[in-house]
């Protein structure tokens, strides 16, 4: 049996049977969402926070966007106990980083001489109020995702807030950039 035939005939089958994406553009009314727009496979809006406007994705990943709008729904249902979790989330994950490390550096100045500065070190609740939410996330049938700035508090890095249990799930906060 020649094993490479097998394995492309296979790779045409499953190709076959894959779910056809498209990328023609697609606008959703929603009643809960508002108006969001993109593909079949994602679509963007935005929502609000208080009086702070917020970036929405929606990202259907391998499941239907039925499903991921539902998902959607439920994020905005609780996004401000969501949001005050994710903001708890991080200070338990980087508070004593900031204030250990993150807080006393070096920055150049016009002449290219290092200066040195320290911030003052935060108590957890003034840590939390330099974090701005700034995009919401929905994927799939249970992915949440809630996108952060800090400003320069950790000089210039954003953090992002993810459960892969939907909304109730527990919530992974990380540094990126």
């Amino acid at each position: 049996m020649n094993w490479n035939r097998l394995r492309l005939a296979l790779k045409q089958v499953l190709h076959w049977l894959a779910p056809q994406r498209s990328a023609e553009p697609l606008a959703v009314s929603h009643p809960v969402l508002g108006e969001l727009a993109g593909t079949a496979d994602e679509l963007h809006g935005s929502t609000a926070l208080g009086a702070r406007s917020l970036k929405l994705t929606v990202r259907r990943d391998d499941q239907a966007m039925e499903t991921t709008l539902a998902l959607a729904e439920q994020v905005i249902a609780h996004l401000p106990a969501l949001h005050e979790r994710s903001l708890r989330r991080i200070a338990d994950g980087f508070l004593v980083s900031y204030n250990d490390d993150w807080r006393v550096g070096q920055t150049v100045d016009a002449d290219g001489r290092r200066v040195r500065f320290e911030n003052p070190a935060l108590s957890a609740e003034a840590f939390c109020v330099q974090f701005a939410l700034t995009t919401v996330e929905a994927g799939g049938c249970d992915v949440v995702a809630l996108w952060y700035d800090c400003g320069e508090l950790f000089w210039g890095h954003g953090f992002c807030v993810t459960s892969f249990d939907g909304v109730a799930g527990e919530l992974h906060a990380e540094m990126l950039g």
